[in-house]
Parts: structure tokens; C-alpha cells; sequence
């Protein structure tokens, strides 16, 4: 598989400018951890995590379900 390289947007939200990059992204689960990790493998450096837990400085509760739900339809498909 060829993994595409991050490309700008060539159209915006409803005919507005573009304000936004479309890149391949990898997305999983650390059971461990519990967070969701993101990482571009083709951006230098590009690591982070995802977690619900409040007393994390990770927190993005709205963002952590939206990959979870986003991670369950994936991998029932297979």
C-alpha cells in the first residue's frame, strides 16, 4: 500500500476558502493505556494520544468518542 502524502484542501466548507489538509492517518487502541493513539507517517514527529480520563492532560472527551465509535465500525467489519 502506498501511504499518500498530507495535500491541501482544493475546496473549503461550502464554497468558502480551504481551510483544511486531508492526510493518512494511523489510528488505534492501547488497551494499556487506554488513550487512542494519531500518528501521520508521513510528518516528521507526528505522535499523540486521545484520552477520556479527566485528570489527563490529554482529555478530549467529545474527540475520544467520535474515534471510538469511528474504531468499533472499522474493526467490525473485518
Amino acid at each position: 500500500m502506498k501511504i499518500q502524502a498530507t495535500q491541501k484542501a482544493s475546496k473549503g466548507y461550502r464554497g468558502k476558502k480551504a481551510s483544511a489538509v486531508y492526510a493518512h492517518m494511523g489510528i488505534w487502541y492501547d488497551r494499556k493505556s487506554r488513550q487512542i493513539h494519531l500518528t501521520i507517517p508521513k510528518e516528521k514527529d507526528f505522535h499523540t494520544t486521545v484520552s477520556k480520563s479527566p485528570n489527563s492532560k490529554r482529555c478530549h472527551a467529545n474527540l475520544y468518542s467520535k474515534l471510538r465509535k469511528l474504531l468499533k465500525k472499522t474493526w467490525s467489519l473485518g
